[in-house]
């Protein structure tokens, strides 16, 4: 199963580093991970087209190189990509377009298993390394651990919601926040 290392450093409450990338191409992000100069590499997936192959191909070339992978999310479908990107992989949501304290919810939502608030019930893919990773049997105790370590991020891009930003923040499960910076 991927490592999270984004989620150590912030429960170390050390600093990251991470890039963004726009490019379906995974040798670009493995030349960028090679570079060991960032701690995540943010897929932006709003901003151009891409397949649920990419989103595996992608996830395998930052575990390739130690680097996490996050993926930034835009509203519709986002309970569906960000379930999509966890089965690929991805160790990191950043969800887009937030307008509302419920909105920053759904996301948690999003994420999580059903029995922590959750919409999402445990799936036996790539992640999981369909039943074992290197031979060694993956638990469903693995899994949960996968899920919990997810770190969710939100994207401030509108007023309503910058109004309403210690409320959002207050949202169990949300662990970092990022400013539009054209918004």
């Amino acid at each position: 199963m991927p490592k999270n290392k984004l989620r150590t450093l912030l429960r170390e409450n050390k600093p990251t580093v991470g890039t963004r990338y726009t490019s379906t191409w995974p040798d670009l992000v493995e030349i960028i991970g090679h570079s060991q100069q960032f701690d995540y590499a943010e897929f932006t997936g709003q901003y151009g087209p891409y397949t649920l192959y990419d989103l595996e191909n992608l996830a395998r070339a930052c575990e390739l190189t130690g680097m996490d992978a996050m993926i930034k999310i835009d509203q519709e479908p986002r309970q569906f990509i960000a379930a999509r990107a966890i089965q690929a992989g991805f160790t990191a949501m950043l969800f887009a377009d937030c307008r509302t304290v419920e909105d920053v919810k759904q996301c948690v939502r999003s994420v999580k298993l059903i029995p922590q608030g959750g919409i999402n019930g445990i799936q036996y893919g790539r992640v999981m390394g369909y039943g074992t990773v290197r031979g060694q049997p993956v638990t469903l105790a693995d899994y949960v651990k996968y899920i919990d370590d997810i770190v969710i991020a939100i994207m401030v891009e509108t007023k309503t919601l910058a109004d309403d930003i210690e409320e959002a923040l207050s949202v169990p499960g949300i662990d970092m926040i990022q400013f539009g910076p054209a918004d």
